[in-house]
């Protein structure tokens, strides 16, 4: 059978494509995947291939999905073949079913390749131990050779990173050891490029010498080695000093490790096995400050005695938003009547600065207002939960302070909607950005392929209002936290927002998600409608490397948290 060359060949029930084919050293290395368990390729002369990885691939099982084919468990194909020119064709045989498959056009970039299986979720390591496996020793070192750079430590816990470079030879596993007997297995380490080291001992590419492996929790001031391991004997390749502390501080902390060397599109799994480890006890210890510490409050003008709802916004960064959002709701008769409004100053920085604001905001429009602070910045699910103790109201409106209603009414219908829906959990509006374009009417979540991680999505961004005509409330999979209502008692039932990510990020598809987990609805009121000035709240203080690599740490705790439920939400088309 014959197949198109830029598309999958079928085999009988399965499927089978390739998707990258290179010459490394040589040798003939394919990358792809099949539907099937079993799969065989040769050279028009018979020459087999080895198939020498198996793995996971989210965007394979959705294609096959579609075309209404099982998948095994690990899809993905890694081939390494003769050293021979790339042919025309290749045959296939597919859990015992013959195919022809082309594969693409041959390159000769070696680096090319890792950077595609990185960003399919292989490690580059694993490529080479398989090229090893089979015979190709030509661009390997001639003997074990290993340093190390850095030894940080949490001051939480004592948990450990250590960077630096190892080449090994073919059959030798490296390990990692602490002097308290704490190891990272060769399994637990994560490679990453590093030219400088190749390029000192004459190597060609496709070996991955960086390294990067997590030590867990154990004494203070240990030191570390990187072993080598052969025929049942060890040795030690590199030693370090005592190590050096990383800051209490969670974000500082990210900073420092963010900046060690490492693949961008193989982040994910280093933030598994790495970051996260490390850094989730400091972020947890921080939030935990930060709530433990004594709240201030200040009130001006007088607030409804027993309000219907609590408009709870933190305030980061920037606190000019402040007197706008004062004017816009000064001119909303049911908000003014039935509503307290709850500044929360997560930055102290702007504590004085948003007191004035308030204070002439309440004289000129007669706007009640309360602002409480901590004197500390404890991030945006801490600001949350502060403003939820200082609020009176038995709903919750938690709003950022870069969003801006365009007329009366919005809360009004947004309350309406909540009551009067069986099964509510919370409610979220229709946000604009300023040029008028949807910014919200919903959020969905989607495999990034690339960086191999679940992540929120916003359906119909940037797409003009009247082209989404919606006359009434919608049921949505989760709404962003910069509008959103909920009761107290859903919002206490659900455990409130978790404080356990770093910055802030994922916590309010966390939160629905955890609404939706008690059987709970998340709706969309699109007849409440304000603009948002999306992260004009808090300034773009953050490197793009650093907010990248943030938005994947928190994804992967996301992912470890609701993974099960994000891949039914996706099965069933949510």
């Amino acid at each position: 059978m014959r197949a198109r060359a830029d598309g999958p060949a079928r085999a009988g029930a399965h499927l089978i494509h390739i998707e990258t084919a290179h010459r490394v050293d040589g040798r003939l290395v394919l990358a792809g995947w099949s539907t099937a368990g079993e799969v065989a390729l040769a050279m028009p002369d018979g020459t087999p291939f080895d198939v020498a990885l198996r793995m996971g691939r989210e965007d394979v099982r959705a294609h096959a999905a579609e075309q209404g084919i099982a998948v095994v468990e690990r899809p993905a194909l890694v081939a390494l073949g003769p050293r021979a020119p790339m042919p025309e064709r290749l045959d296939a045989v597919v859990e015992g079913v013959a195919a022809t498959v082309h594969p693409p056009r041959t390159t000769a970039l070696p680096g090319a390749l890792a950077e595609h299986l990185t960003r399919m979720g292989f490690a580059p390591k694993a490529l080479a131990e398989a090229a090893r496996g089979a015979g190709d020793t030509e661009s390997l070192p001639d003997r074990d050779r290993a340093s190390i750079d850095h030894v940080l430590t949490s001051p939480a816990d004592g948990a450990t990173v250590v960077a630096g470079w190892a080449l090994a030879t073919p059959g030798t596993r490296l390990r990692v050891e602490a002097s308290d007997g704490a190891t990272a297995e060769a399994e637990q380490i994560v490679h990453h490029p590093r030219a400088d080291v190749l390029e000192g001992f004459g190597l060609s590419p496709g070996i991955e010498p960086g390294l990067l492996a997590y030590l867990p929790p154990g004494r203070r001031g240990r030191t570390v080695r990187i072993v080598a391991v052969s025929e049942g004997r060890s040795r030690t390749l590199a030693r370090s000093g005592p190590t050096d502390a990383l800051s209490a501080d969670a974000v500082a902390a990210a900073r420092t490790l963010f900046a060690l060397p490492g693949r961008e599109a193989a982040f994910r799994a280093r933030a598994e096995r790495i970051d996260l480890p490390v850094l989730q006890p400091l972020v947890d210890a921080h939030a935990a400050r930060a709530l433990a510490a004594t709240v201030h409050r200040e009130t001006v003008g007088h607030p409804p005695p027993e309000p219907e709802a609590s408009l709870i916004v933190p305030l980061h960064g920037r606190d000019d938003f402040v007197e706008h959002q004062m004017i816009e709701f000064s001119r909303d008769p049911w908000l003014r009547a039935r509503a307290e409004l709850v500044y929360v100053v997560d930055d102290p920085r702007l504590i004085e600065g948003a007191r004035t604001r308030m204070r002439r905001a309440a004289m000129l429009w007669d706007m009640p207002a309360t602002m409480v602070w901590t004197g500390t910045n404890g991030g945006y699910a801490v600001a949350n939960r502060i403003g939820v103790a200082a609020a009176r109201g038995p709903r919750l409106l938690f709003l950022n302070s870069d969003v801006v209603p365009r007329a009366a009414g919005w809360l009004e219908r947004m309350v309406e909607t909540l009551e009067g829906s069986p099964g509510a959990g919370a409610v979220g509006a229709r946000l604009l950005f300023a040029s008028g374009g949807l910014q919200h009417v919903g959020m969905t979540f989607a495999h990034d392929a690339r960086l191999g991680i679940w992540v929120n999505r916003h359906p119909m961004l940037g797409v003009t209002p009247a082209d989404v005509p919606m006359s009434g409330p919608v049921e949505v999979v989760a709404a962003t936290g910069a509008c959103l209502l909920l009761r107290r008692s859903d919002h206490d039932a659900a455990g409130g927002w978790d404080t356990g990510y770093l910055i802030g990020d994922f916590e309010d598809s966390d939160l629905c998600l955890s609404l939706r987990d008690r059987g709970q609805r998340i709706l969309v009121e699109p007849r409440a409608t304000l603009v948002h000035l999306e992260r004009q709240s808090v300034g773009r203080g953050e490197a793009d490397g650093m907010r990248m690599r943030t938005t994947i740490l928190n994804a992967v705790r996301h992912e470890a948290r609701w993974g099960g439920t994000l891949a039914r939400l996706a099965e069933a088309g949510r």
